[in-house]
């Protein structure tokens, strides 16, 4: 799992950011932790978004738990 810190003015910006990200590694799930602490899965499909599941607030102890969300949904 990488972990990328983007600190945009828009939220289209970030958006575009994970779609080259997602197109480049072939992913289909991005883990999203807002700077209000909030954490949703982005769905994707051929870099655009289809879907998100919100996860509530982001606690690190559950990292491996959020992997394991991203990998068993793959």
């Amino acid at each position: 799992m990488d972990l990328i810190c983007w600190s945009p003015n828009r939220l289209e910006d970030l958006q575009e950011v994970v779609a080259w990200y997602v197109q480049k590694h072939g992913v289909r799930q991005v883990l999203f932790i807002s700077l209000k602490g909030e954490a949703k899965i982005w769905n994707y499909e051929n870099n655009r978004i289809t879907g998100h599941v919100t996860l509530g607030l982001f606690q690190a102890e559950h990292i491996e738990m959020y992997g394991q969300m991203l990998v068993d949904s793959s």
